[in-house]
């Protein structure tokens, strides 16, 4: 009984052994779509943006916020965590595919009813309060941010397959002074 109990291991670690060592790696295509902000340095520090004149550092706090956005609504696919890989030999049809995926990531950015655009998620993150209890964005000047929507084919930047610019217009909340008398 051993024997044939032993026998049958054997036999089944012998082809597990044969079906993952004999196993060809498929071939594949990798993708990212990310954002690049135009004017925008990455490379700075906190330190160097905090040295910055107000209205640059409006710039790079909507940027950054707008960034954290955009990761948490699943429009931006990079690194080593969130990548598209589309396996297959065919090149165009993997390309084909990717551009679908980033064609489908596009329109529902661009959707105008959606509740809100670019601009008002800015302006709703001036309403809302942090874990801080600050707002989670404050602006002190107004100004505009461009960036590129862009999806890449494998990590090198030169690999670009689609680009689109938007440009979010950012401004500090009004408050009104004083409570307006009606007019009679």
């Amino acid at each position: 009984m051993k024997k044939k109990i032993l026998s049958v291991l054997a036999v089944l670690a012998a082809g597990f052994i044969a079906l993952t060592s004999c196993q060809e790696e498929k071939p594949y295509s990798f993708y990212q779509i990310g954002v690049n902000f135009i004017g925008i340095d990455a490379t700075l520090s906190q330190d160097e943006i905090n040295k910055l004149s107000p209205n640059e550092k409006d710039k790079y706090s909507v940027a950054s916020y707008l960034s954290g956005w955009l990761i948490n609504h699943d429009f931006i696919m990079t690194g080593s965590t969130k990548p598209i890989i589309i396996e297959g030999a065919d090149e165009a049809e993997n390309d084909r595919q990717a551009i679908v995926i980033y064609d489908n990531k596009l329109s529902k950015l661009q959707e105008p009813d959606t509740d809100k655009d670019l601009d008002d998620i800015i302006r709703e993150a001036q309403l809302k309060t942090g874990a801080d209890g600050k707002p989670e964005l404050t602006l002190t000047t107004s100004g505009s941010l461009t960036f590129s929507y862009i999806m890449l084919k494998g990590s090198n930047a030169q690999s670009t397959i689609r680009s689109t610019l938007f440009t979010v217009d950012y401004a500090p909340l009004s408050t009104p002074s004083e409570p307006q008398e009606p007019e009679l």
